[in-house]
């Protein structure tokens, strides 16, 4: 039985996002950064363990690991391990990660304020400069 990869909406809402951003500029890139993501999704899917685990304070995010799109590692890929592969939360640029990092209230620890924006930004929530 082939793995399974199970895409939130949120994840396929980003990465529709980011082929139309790099197609802007480079049709043939958007197609190699698909292809890309989808390459790094069967592989995570295979060994769901490969990917970096992101420590949250939040239970519900626990086991939610990341890994960078090969070809692309501007772009990481959010995801939780499963029985039979990976559900994939969100696929962000570290450019948006790190822009939460340094919205993020400026109290706590690096670390701390590195958490608090990756967790925004897994959960979709907005922030006041993406609203504007």
């Amino acid at each position: 039985m082939s793995p399974r990869i199970v895409r939130r909406t949120l994840a396929k809402r980003d990465i529709a996002q980011i082929a139309c951003f790099i197609a802007d500029d480079n049709e043939a890139g958007a197609e190699r950064f698909l292809e890309a993501v989808e390459a790094s999704l069967i592989a995570l899917a295979r060994m769901p363990h490969i990917g970096v685990g992101r420590h949250f304070r939040t239970p519900k995010f626990a086991d939610v690991r990341m890994w960078r799109v090969k070809g692309f590692e501007n772009y990481l890929i959010f995801y939780r391990p499963r029985k039979q592969g990976i559900e994939v939360l969100r696929s962000l640029t570290a450019r948006e990660i790190s822009r939460r990092f340094f919205e993020a209230q400026t109290t706590g620890t690096a670390d701390e304020r590195w958490r608090r924006a990756t967790r925004s930004a897994i959960k979709g929530e907005e922030t006041s400069a993406s609203m504007v």
